[in-house]
């Protein structure tokens, strides 16, 4: 009973993982560690002890308690096991490490109903940024108390898998931040039923994108994740957010951001589009060749729509031969890498140079 009393201590005292470890170390006089299922060591006494981390890592709960010489105990979070307790001893152990598996499993809860409740504070200010719901200076405030800069340019990852919301929500993604009592090093919620993280430009995307997807496959099957551009501002998660939601639907595996459609983003019947963001972005190119030349391209492409994409009138009315005109139209495709005989294409730069024209920006 004084071993179990200590074991609670450890915990309640503020001690940590690290002391409820070392307490297993001295009193069983053998090698204790703390270990997740990626095979990370999160704590171990001695220290410089060796851990079989292939093996535990491939631990199921039908194969016993016993690895490589090692009593093992599974510690569970919100139904999952999360990571094992681990002893170089015997079976004997197994009730006093059982029950140090439940002490280890209380105080992850206890930490882990903190990061829940900040990361439903932060799924709430993504739909809210998503839906344009707050003005965007707001959303910057409330986006710094979560230590995020939006003068930078930030990527936003869309991740799912064929597994039910709340798993997906209550799903501990870093037992080392959590058992440090850190904040996530980004900023992550589950949104309209997908992992949604907020990641500075600059990082190791891939990296980060392979990892996001080794964890959705821990929780279903056809794990996926659709990664964005890098855009500053509120309006550019609102953009991002976007950008990662055409990616992921792609499918299974790791999809980055292609060139959005307006109009067929406009089929997908999302109310909450954010248009004129999608509008700059696909005119952008023109805009920046004009601004660079003094050049009329973004006018020239208004002046063949308001004429039903006939050049003759579009010409007379910016002053310019029928040839010259012939010309822009060529240059603009060059610069877009769009065809302006395709019908889509035409759509997508009627509804760029409409939302442009009528200044739709979020309030």
């Amino acid at each position: 009973m004084d071993l179990q009393r200590e074991l609670v201590e450890c915990l309640t005292l503020g001690q940590g993982m690290d002391a409820l470890v070392a307490l297993l170390r001295r009193r069983l006089d053998a090698p204790a560690a703390f270990i997740d299922l990626r095979g990370s060591v999160l704590a171990q006494a001695p220290r410089r002890a060796v851990w079989p981390v292939e093996a535990l890592c491939v631990w199921q709960p039908d194969g016993g308690a016993a690895v490589d010489g090692l009593t093992v105990v599974p510690v569970e979070l919100e139904g999952d096991v999360v990571a094992l307790l681990c002893t170089a001893t015997g079976p004997g152990c197994l009730p006093l490490l059982g029950f140090a598996a439940n002490v280890a499993a209380l105080e992850l809860g206890r930490l882990h109903a903190i990061l829940s409740g900040r990361r439903e504070l932060a799924a709430q200010l993504f739909h809210d940024i998503i839906t344009a719901a707050i003005p965007d200076w707001d959303s910057e405030r409330r986006l710094r108390g979560f230590g995020v800069d939006t003068g930078q340019a930030n990527h936003v990852i869309l991740g799912a898998a064929d597994c039910s919301p709340k798993r997906l929500q209550k799903f501990p993604w870093n037992l080392h931040a959590l058992l440090a009592q850190r904040n996530e090093p980004y900023v992550r919620a589950s949104v309209q039923g997908r992992l949604m993280l907020l990641v500075p430009e600059g990082e190791e995307m891939e990296r980060i994108a392979r990892l996001t997807l080794g964890h959705l496959a821990q929780l279903g099957p056809n794990a996926r994740v659709g990664v964005s551009g890098a855009h500053p501002g509120v309006s550019g998660v609102r953009l991002g957010y976007y950008e990662a939601q055409d990616a992921l639907q792609r499918g299974p595996g790791i999809n980055h951001r292609e060139q959005i459609n307006l109009g067929a983003a406009l089929l997908c019947a999302n109310l909450d589009l954010p248009m004129y963001e999608l509008a700059a972005m696909a005119m952008q190119p023109l805009l920046d060749y004009d601004e660079q030349h003094g050049g009329q391209l973004v006018d020239t492409l208004h002046a063949y729509f308001s004429h039903d994409c006939a050049t003759g009138p579009a010409a007379e009315e910016l002053f310019i031969h029928r040839n010259t005109m012939r010309y822009r139209l060529s240059l603009i495709e060059r610069i877009t890498g769009r065809d302006l005989s395709s019908f889509g294409d035409r759509i997508h730069f009627w509804l760029a140079t409409t939302a442009l024209r009528q200044g739709r920006r979020p309030q």
